[in-house]
């Protein structure tokens, strides 16, 4: 199995689903995982300044190859961080994903 479910990843090529375009490069979590054939329920992040979280999820059924798995911050290193450095990083790597955040 590519993923676990609650992996954060993000799509390698366009999606087209019930007549929603979802951008290479989307970012989403896996909320359930098939073994076969291998598959996995995913709801993806759309950008929407209207809602108070700024995001409509969607979830959309995707093959292992239709994505990759974004990597955190490894363990160890959270360890030895402060909550502070913790949250700039995390927010340095949204910035880098959406381009919304400035910090």
């Amino acid at each position: 199995m590519k993923a676990e479910i609650y992996d954060p990843i993000k799509t390698l090529a366009p999606i087209s689903t019930d007549g929603i375009n979802f951008p290479e490069g989307t970012l989403g979590t896996v909320v359930e995982a098939y073994t076969n054939p291998e598959g996995y329920a995913v709801d993806l992040a759309i950008p929407d300044n209207k809602l108070v979280g700024g995001f409509r999820y969607y979830n959309v059924i995707l093959k292992p190859e239709q994505f990759r798995l974004i990597k955190g911050l490894d363990l160890d290193e959270m360890q030895a961080l402060s909550k502070q450095e913790i949250i700039r990083r995390i927010f340095t790597e949204f910035k880098r994903e959406y381009d919304l955040i400035k910090i």
